[in-house]
């Protein structure tokens, strides 16, 4: 028997009936809409009766859901389920999960969920750990959530505001799977970020000269309270340890969920630094520096939840630069190839096996550097679908397999064989060790990789210019087009080139030979609505934008919804 007796009555709430006409998909993480009009009151309802029969059928193992629109805009929510081990829901489970949530009557609901194999030997009572971020929608839509577990016999731990690395985080340490059961908690993420940097440094670093303030536009998010938990917990060693161990001279917090004057991810943050190539807006609360010059210093953005990063800074000369997720993947792979061969286990060794995974959205200059002008590289470039589910499966097929897409997330996962070659080459491997340590395993992680970054800059002496200065950037250009089904564009494993229309393929290959060698562009479908995606790289941003725009009138041409307008040279050129 999966269902209490209370199921059926809560089922039967108003808020928790399905009235929405649309069918929603499950995407890359989760389901995600408007949290009011489609409501998602009645989704959050059904997912905590999949994430609690989840938990019972892994023997009662904590599992996790995150009530998040990551770098949406504030009208929208949506939800993120995490597995024992700090992973994204199991991909057999998904289409139950659509199933459940588009499930019309309650009936239909206590079918699917009571035909839910839980195996041989399922627990009695399941086990929920919950977390949401700062939209005004999170408060009403846990409560959904929370009579969704009950539902299936379920306890949950409410942990509040929360970042949804951090709750992957607890999910995963406390179920055993990370380097400490003590450090299951949001005191223990803390610990780990510490002795995770002091350990990737070594006792005999020799702190840099002050680098500075390190200013953080956490963009109206969760990352704001995280952030200042972390920082300002037990006597500010945190803020200690960045001082005398990286030089960082104060850590300066923009963009604060608290301010009235600030919009969830509106015109700040990762995913619009990102997306749309402009310098973060700023704004301070009353208690920061009046003395910051912002000009002058580096920026580190987060998106909502905080599991998105990209850098940003203004050159003297070459004014506003920015570095993206292609970049901190090049800065780590570099540090990681570097202590490699110090240790006697880079290129030429096969006790480790080393790859960098990207999706077709990486910037062509950043695989370039990787592959063949960073010296001695033993790491392997592997190209996957765009999404983290699938860049991070191809990344644990490496014994150390780092993913990064463009957009800022991602993470370095360490196998246990890496862990047991890494420990038997001690004291050589001690900074890889506590790398390891202080990069979020479970999933991509603004705070995390953010330290991480400040610590691989320190440790390879280098500035965020000299960073900058690894490679330039190939111009690139987005854009999107509107079509009646996403199923119509049909494309290869590594979505660089489209199978179906194969006319549609061919056109785009006359296209970029007209644009250069260092030109490419493709059409995807989106994951999460009937649109398809546009992507152009080219020599110049002028060209860049030109190849993006007649890709995108060419698939419009192909395979544009009836009654959409042809894309203009206005939104490109």
């Amino acid at each position: 028997m999966h269902l209490t007796d209370s199921f059926e009555d809560l089922s039967n709430l108003s808020q928790h009936r399905n009235t929405n006409e649309a069918r929603l998909s499950y995407g890359t993480a989760g389901f995600r809409a408007d949290a009011d009009n489609t409501p998602l009151d009645y989704v959050m309802f059904r997912v905590g009766c999949l994430i609690g029969l989840r938990s019972r059928a892994l023997g009662g193992a904590v599992c996790g859901a995150m009530i998040t629109a990551s770098h949406n805009g504030p009208v929208d929510n949506g939800i993120k389920m995490v597995e024992p081990d700090g992973a994204m829901l199991d991909a057999s489970w998904e289409s139950i999960a659509d199933e459940a949530i588009n499930a019309k009557s309650t009936q239909d609901l206590a079918s699917i969920l009571e035909g839910i194999n839980l195996g041989a030997n399922p627990a009695s009572v399941g086990r929920v750990f919950i977390g949401f971020d700062t939209r005004s929608s999170s408060e009403r839509l846990v409560q959904c959530l929370i009579r969704g577990c009950e539902s299936v016999n379920t306890r949950i731990e409410n942990y509040g505001l929360l970042s949804t690395p951090v709750l992957h985080h607890i999910v995963r340490h406390c179920n055993g799977y990370g380097h400490n059961i003590t450090m299951s908690s949001v005191e223990g993420y803390s610990r780990m970020l510490i002795e995770g940097i002091q350990e990737s440094l070594g006792p005999h670093f020799v702190a840099p000269n002050s680098r500075g303030p390190l200013i953080v536009d956490v963009a109206g998010g969760v990352g704001s309270q995280v952030l200042h938990r972390a920082l300002h917990g037990e006597n500010e060693r945190l803020l200690k340890v960045l001082s005398s161990r990286l030089g960082i001279s104060e850590v300066i917090i923009a963009n604060e969920s608290t301010n009235p004057l600030v919009d969830l991810n509106e015109k700040c943050g990762a995913e619009f630094v990102q997306k749309k190539r402009l310098a973060p807006g700023l704004i301070f609360s009353s208690s920061s520096p009046a003395r910051v010059s912002v000009g002058a210093n580096r920026i580190a953005s987060f998106d909502g939840d905080a599991d998105r990063l990209v850098y940003s800074y203004t050159h003297p000369t070459r004014g506003w630069r920015l570095l993206d997720g292609d970049k901190i993947a090049t800065l780590y792979s570099l540090f990681l190839n570097t202590e490699l061969s110090k240790a006697g286990l880079g290129m030429g060794s096969s006790k480790l096996s080393v790859g960098l995974v990207q999706t077709a959205y990486a910037n062509g200059a950043s695989t370039h550097y990787v592959s063949k002008v960073m010296k001695d590289s033993a790491i392997e470039i592997k190209l996957a679908k765009t999404g983290v589910k699938f860049v991070e499966h191809e990344a644990k097929n490496f014994d150390i397999g780092m993913y990064f897409e463009a957009n800022g997330h991602g993470t370095v996962i360490f196998s246990s064989k890496a862990v047991q070659v890494l420990e038997e080459c001690r004291p050589h491997t001690d900074r890889i060790l506590g790398f390891y340590k202080l990069i979020n395993q479970a999933v991509g992680d603004a705070i995390s990789d953010c330290l991480g970054v400040e610590v691989v800059l320190a440790a390879l002496d280098m500035t965020v210019e000299q960073w900058d200065n690894l490679y330039e950037d190939l111009p690139s250009r987005q854009g999107k087009i509107s079509i009646s089904d996403r199923s119509l564009i049909k494309c290869t494993e590594d979505e660089t080139r489209i199978i179906s229309p194969a006319s549609l393929q061919s056109e785009i290959d006359v296209l970029v030979a007209k644009f250069g060698q260092q030109a490419r562009a493709f059409v995807r479908p989106s994951g999460t609505e009937d649109a398809a995606r546009v992507y152009a790289e080219a020599t110049t941003n002028e060209m860049a934008n030109e190849l993006a725009f007649e890709v995108a009138k060419a698939a419009w041409r192909a395979v544009g919804k009836k009654g959409s307008s042809e894309p203009k040279d206005s939104d490109y050129l």
